[in-house]
């Protein structure tokens, strides 16, 4: 069976989300369908990750943003207009530490931008994968339209 390898992640991460008590058949299919996508998982896992540097880049940008933008009362950001509001008065220290980080980072952020680019392009290419498909009688009654349409191509 061909699955793009965007599919192999959302069904894995579909499969290692699910709870219930599930019939003995789906449960097995869908136990031996993600033992047998786990190491194409990791792979595609492991290709995503940014290098060290971008994440330390990352790290600082958060770090900047957390330590001068308003926060709620379960210290989570608060947004206005798409946006971080930014604690009155440190408009200027942000604008001024991000635009340094950006341009001590520009050829950093340039090539992690090429990878994603890249990167989307690996999660749309269609793989063989020796998996059976899962018979529509063994699906479970109660199943989400959001997990049933990751199950389609399997079924």
């Amino acid at each position: 069976m061909k699955l793009k390898r965007f599919e192999i992640v959302d069904v894995c991460d579909v499969i290692d989300k699910m709870t219930g008590d599930y019939n003995k058949i789906f449960s097995y299919h869908i136990s031996k369908i993600r033992k047998v996508l786990a190491n194409e998982y990791e792979l595609i896992v492991e290709t995503g990750k940014p290098s060290k540097e971008y994440a330390n880049y990352e790290l600082e940008r958060r770090r900047i943003i957390n330590n001068n933008c308003v926060k709620d009362e379960n210290n989570k950001l608060v947004e206005e207009s798409g946006k971080f509001k930014i604690i009155k008065g440190n408009e200027e220290i942000v604008k001024t530490a991000l635009r340094d980080l950006y341009n001590k980072n520009q050829d950093l952020i340039t090539k992690r931008e090429e990878e994603i680019k890249e990167f989307i392009k690996f999660l749309d290419e269609e793989i063989e994968v020796s998996i059976d498909q899962i018979p529509f009688s063994c699906l479970p009654e109660l199943i989400s339209k959001e997990d049933m349409s990751v199950f389609l191509p399997l079924i």
